[in-house]
């Protein structure tokens, strides 16, 4: 008699009670939506302001790229012939192997500090400090 009561109960609560219908919203319309047609005169004068946009910015990017390199990362002196030619031969100087830059051109792997000392002899050897 209980399964009768439960199978009763289970039934009841999953027969489906007739819900009102679904209603589809209503449609949203603009309030130009029965407006007159846009003029030529209207569509020529947006073609000409946005042709006028383009060339502004056109013109800012020119100005833009037209400015030197330096000046986006910070201040660099510019540099006569004779001070870059002074400094390209101070840097094509082999250095001693006991001073600080003595390992700048020899690879040292990850190692620095104490650590590269290993290497000083190698780049004497190599030439590559003197």
């Amino acid at each position: 008699m209980s399964m009768q009561l439960a199978a009763g109960v289970l039934a009841s609560s999953l027969a489906v009670t007739p819900a009102e219908p679904v209603q589809a919203p209503a449609a949203v319309v603009p309030e130009n939506w029965t407006a007159a047609p846009v003029s030529a005169e209207v569509i020529r004068r947006a073609v000409y302001e946005t042709i006028q946009e383009e060339k502004a910015r056109a013109v800012a990017a020119s100005k833009a790229a037209a400015i030197p390199e330096p000046l986006h990362y910070g201040y660099a002196p510019q540099l006569s012939s004779a001070e870059r030619l002074s400094l390209a031969f101070d840097d094509a100087k082999v250095p001693g192997c006991l001073t600080p830059s003595g390992l700048k051109r020899q690879n040292t792997l990850i190692f620095g500090g104490v650590l590269a000392l290993p290497f000083i002899p190698i780049a004497y050897l190599r030439g590559k400090c003197n």
